[in-house]
């Protein structure tokens, strides 16, 4: 038996005569059974104690027992430690299999979770997900990017069990920096984020057009843009994903609408024009002009003009006319005449 046959018998001899090795293993149990997350750290990046080896050939190659109840089967170093390929069956039930070195789970390998059925592979450094990886999730969830100390961190993929998708950059796990979302029903979003949520300026597209803007802590807020597909345009103020301040819509009609929003209502005092020549300035609730306002249209007034034949002639002229007074629901009604103003609907 050569020097290092020699070594490993005498260590498995202690191995077999401490008679305290059972009663460390109950011990470690419990401790285990709360804190699986350092179990999980502790399996796969330092080798607890061995309680027994065998060889198997060819040589180099051992299935070995340790003292928290795992076992380890695959290529060892002259120190009996984990090194090279092998598979190690944590007493969880996690499975580690692919590279290790001097004890510890290191270089390309998956790790299969007990229980949930998750799984990741890639590459691992000190026991921990670390440079490249996929993990899939048994819910449907996938994973796929860089990971740095078992978090993904840096460029990578998402796809959520819905079908949504995110693709961008991540720190400790959460979407953070520039990325894309886009949900399975074709909408998107692409922007900055911070710590999982959208925050600081982005482009969000739908089935309605596309709305730029700035978002906070997920929510649009201040100055946006919003580009029906109808050809309408709004510009103006938001707050908590809604039109709020004061703000500006054009219609694909011609008519403008430049005033104060409340929850994306046309609501509090602003002014309206249209093609026609027709304007209003006052106070609206809910689209409509409602209380004190003054409505303006131009009319056509004909009068007589004596002709070069001296022959009188009929000629238009454009005059406005102006009527004020308290509007209801939209409807001024004055000196026995009635001024209407149709509700102005925000497209959606």
């Amino acid at each position: 038996m050569g020097n290092r046959g020699r070594r490993r018998a005498n260590r498995l001899a202690a191995y077999k005569e401490d008679p305290t090795a059972a009663e460390r293993v109950k011990e470690q149990q419990p401790q285990q059974e709360e804190d699986l997350a350092a179990s999980d750290r502790s399996e796969a990046g330092t080798q607890p104690e061995i309680l027994s080896i065998r060889w198997k050939k060819p040589r180099g190659a051992a299935v070995i027992r340790y003292s928290d109840g795992s076992r380890y089967e695959g290529k060892v170093d002259d120190e009996d430690m984990r090194h090279g390929l092998g598979v190690h069956i944590v007493r969880a039930g996690h499975v580690f299999e692919g590279g290790w070195v001097h004890g510890a789970f290191e270089g390309f390998g998956s790790q299969t979770f007990a229980g949930t059925g998750d799984c990741h592979e890639g590459e691992w450094k000190k026991g921990m997900m670390h440079g490249k990886g996929k993990k899939i999730f048994a819910s449907g969830e996938v994973i796929d990017g860089a990971w740095r100390k078992n978090q993904v961190s840096g460029w990578g993929t998402k796809i959520f069990n819905s079908g949504d998708k995110y693709e961008g950059f991540f720190a400790k796990g959460e979407r953070e920096g520039f990325g894309k979302y886009e949900w399975v029903n074709g909408e998107t979003h692409e922007g900055t984020w911070h710590r999982g949520v959208m925050h600081g300026k982005g482009v969000y597209l739908s089935a309605s057009g596309s709305l730029h803007g700035t978002w906070l802590d997920g929510a649009l807020n201040g100055q946006g843009v919003h580009r029906f597909r109808c050809g309408s345009v709004y510009t103006g103020k938001y707050k908590s994903n809604a039109k709020n301040g004061l703000g500006t819509l054009t219609f694909a009609s011609g008519d403008v609408y430049e005033g104060d929003w409340l929850n994306g209502k046309i609501q509090g005092y602003g002014s309206w024009s249209s093609p026609d020549g027709r304007t209003f300035i006052g106070s609206w609730v809910d689209g409509r002009p409602s209380g004190n306002g003054i409505f303006c249209r131009e009319h056509e007034e004909w009068r007589e003009e004596e002709g070069d034949d001296d022959e009188d002639e009929a000629v238009a002229e454009t005059r406005l006319q102006f009527e004020s007074g308290v509007f209801k629901r939209g409807v001024l009604r004055t000196a026995g005449k009635s001024f209407t103003v149709e509700k102005l609907v925000v497209p959606s």
